[in-house]
Parts: C-alpha cells; sequence; structure tokens
C-alpha cells in the first residue's frame, strides 16, 4: 500500500459511518410519528367495542310441571345433650370417665365422697326411730284420757290436752321422716348416674377436687341419632312439615345419609328471614360427629304449570331477586318474588308476566340502559 492509499482509508471510514447515520435517523422519523398512531387506533378500537351492543341470549318465562328441590345449609347436633352438675357438694371421691368414654344407661360417671351423708342419714333414721315411740305414747296417753273422760274421772282439759301432745307427736313423726327422706336423698345425690347411653364430650373436674352443689362435672351425648338444624328461607314456609324425607351430605367425610324432618318451627327469623327446620339422621355407628357441617336435600310436591324460569337468570343481592330483560334494544331490569326449584328452573311467583324474554348469558357487568343484542335474532 503506498502512502496515497494509506491517507484514503480514514475518508473512506468517515464517508461510511456519516451514511449509516443518516439512515438511522430516516426510520427514526416515521417511527417516532408511528407510535402514536398505533395508541390512537387501539383507543378507537375499545371505544367502538364498549360502544357496540352486548351480546345476550334469552330465555322465555313459560309454564312447565317441575318437581323442585330445596337444598340448605346446616349443622349437626346430639339429639341429646347434658351437662351432669352436682347435686351435692363434697370432694370428688372418682370420676372413673374422660372425654370420648361410652356409658350406658345408669353408669355412675362421678362420686362425691358420701362417708358425711351416710351419717347424715343415720342421724336422720334414729331422729325417725325416736318420733314414733313419742307417737305411741302420746297416743296411748290420749287413749287413757278418753276412758277416764267417759268415766267422769278426767276433765275436759286434761283430755284436750292429751289430743294435742297425740296431734304433735305425729307432726313431729312426719318432719323427722321428711328430713330422713331429705338426707337419704342427699345421700344418692352423691352419685352422677348417666341419665341416658352415650358418649362424654367433656370432663370438667378431677378426683379430689371439690364440687359445689350445681357446678358441672361431665357432659354427655347422645349421639346414636343427630339432629340437623338448617336454616330454610321464608318463601319456602309451608312447603316442609315433620316426616318428610331428606338426604344429607356431610361436606368433611363426604357420606351421605338418610334423614326424617322431626321439627319445623312455625316463627320466622326477624333478622335473617329464615326458618329452623331439624331433621333426625340415625347415626348407630357413632361415625357422624356432632358440630359436623352438612347439605340437606328436601324433594318437594310436583308443581304444575307453574311459571318458570332458568335458574341462570336469577340475579340476587341482599335478600331481593330480579331479572334482566331487553327492552328496546337496552338492557333493564325487573324485580321478582322467587317460590320453589329444581336445580335448573325456578319458580317465579310475582314480577313476570308469561311469554317474557330474560337474559340467561351475558349478563356479566351489565348497567341499566345499556345496549344489547339478542344473540340470534
Amino acid at each position: 500500500m503506498n502512502a496515497q492509499t494509506r491517507s484514503l482509508v480514514p475518508i473512506l471510514l468517515l464517508t461510511a459511518l456519516a451514511a449509516a447515520g443518516c439512515g438511522r435517523k430516516t426510520g427514526a422519523g416515521p417511527e417516532a410519528g408511528g407510535a402514536p398512531a398505533a395508541a390512537a387506533g387501539t383507543a378507537t378500537a375499545a371505544t367502538a367495542e364498549a360502544l357496540a351492543p352486548r351480546e345476550v341470549e334469552l330465555a322465555v318465562a313459560a309454564r312447565r310441571d317441575f318437581r323442585p328441590t330445596l337444598e340448605a345449609t346446616g349443622t349437626l347436633r346430639a339429639a341429646r345433650e347434658a351437662e351432669m352438675r352436682a347435686l351435692s357438694e363434697g370432694q370428688l371421691e372418682a370420676v372413673p370417665v374422660d372425654v370420648g368414654s361410652r356409658v350406658g344407661a345408669g353408669q355412675t360417671v362421678f362420686q362425691v365422697r358420701p362417708i358425711e351423708y351416710r351419717l347424715d342419714l343415720q342421724q336422720a333414721d334414729a331422729a325417725v326411730v325416736s318420733a314414733e315411740v313419742a307417737l305411741k305414747d302420746a297416743r296411748r296417753e290420749r287413749e287413757r284420757m278418753e276412758g277416764l273422760a267417759r268415766e267422769g274421772s278426767a276433765t275436759g282439759q286434761m283430755l284436750d290436752q292429751a289430743v294435742t301432745a297425740a296431734e304433735r307427736a305425729e307432726a313431729a313423726l312426719g318432719e323427722a321422716q321428711a328430713r330422713r327422706d331429705a338426707a337419704r336423698q342427699r345421700l344418692a345425690d352423691t352419685t352422677g348416674s348417666a341419665p341416658y347411653g352415650g358418649v362424654i364430650t367433656a370432663r370438667m373436674l378431677q378426683r379430689g377436687e371439690f364440687v359445689a352443689r350445681g357446678e358441672p362435672v361431665v357432659k354427655i351425648a347422645d349421639l346414636s341419632t343427630l339432629h340437623g338444624e338448617f336454616e330454610v328461607p321464608e318463601r319456602l314456609a309451608g312447603t316442609l312439615s315433620p316426616g318428610m324425607q331428606a338426604r344429607l351430605a356431610v361436606r368433611t367425610t363426604g357420606e351421605a345419609r338418610e334423614g326424617t324432618i322431626v321439627a319445623v318451627n312455625p316463627s320466622i327469623d326477624r333478622t335473617n328471614r329464615t326458618f329452623l327446620v331439624k331433621v333426625a339422621v340415625p347415626n348407630p355407628d357413632l361415625r357422624l360427629q356432632a358440630g359436623l357441617f352438612a347439605t340437606a336435600h328436601f324433594e318437594l310436591p310436583a308443581r304444575l304449570g307453574a311459571l318458570a324460569i332458568p335458574v341462570a337468570a336469577v340475579i340476587r343481592d341482599e335478600g331481593r331477586s330480579f331479572v334482566w330483560i331487553v327492552d328496546g334494544g337496552r338492557a333493564r331490569t325487573l324485580p321478582i318474588r322467587e317460590g320453589l326449584a329444581d336445580g335448573e328452573w325456578v319458580e317465579v311467583v310475582e314480577g313476570l308476566p308469561p311469554g317474557q324474554g330474560v337474559v340467561t348469558t351475558g349478563a356479566g357487568g351489565l348497567v341499566a340502559g345499556a345496549q344489547v343484542a339478542v344473540k340470534g335474532s
């Protein structure tokens, strides 16, 4: 390479770099101007989409026959449960049961020390014997005075005194017998016996502790039958009655059991507008525990010719029900009063005329007055 060639190399390099730089500036212009244009296009499309009518599907309210069902959630409770309290105070001599112990009717579950109560009973027995002797003496004296009075050897005052003494002796014997019976009962009350067969669900005191009269010692529950307590909406009042069957599904265990309604509260709760339904559930194997959540399914009498709409059309909010309808191409709500349902259809008692179309699909996010288009029309 000669000197002239070497001097041309830097010039050529600078020329190439300048050309490249110009190319980048030329391309940047359209890109810089293109970004706002693209954003504006996106905003226009979004606006157009927002203004486009919402597409919905309708179902027509019509009369139909269906067999309604009712589903309610509640809690299983022991059919019988009681806190066993001490009827006599004293030191607990024995508590032979613990939580989970199965006991039979009449079985001892706790024992208060009985020695003091036995001594009280012995004293009461002795007092009765003494009162019986006194009564015999008083009666003999009264009989003697009556004989003397007939013979004229005793005054009326003497006879009256003998009669009064005999009456007092009878009253004293009655009092002594009552005290003896009370002492006998207090002694019997030192033994806490199970009122029925069941399971011990709590033990509050231990052997050796002092128990006051009326203080709880253990809790017993009869779990062979559980009662499911379910709150049912006010609108279904009069549809359930004792003797009706129910299918129960226990949430935790997944078990299914058959039950029978045993009680229906005739009073409506003013706060939540529901009424209580109690279902008896056999539990002979004791697999179910009290306190479990359960869902009850009640099959109700068939409804013939009832005005019904799909369940999907009903919107519920704060205890009220309504549906969306299409009026002149715009969405509007109609309040309704529901009746019974079968899981797919729900009865409309009030608020909807037959033949009225209701929105079943596309109601999500609708607002009153929004433009809508019925699919397929």
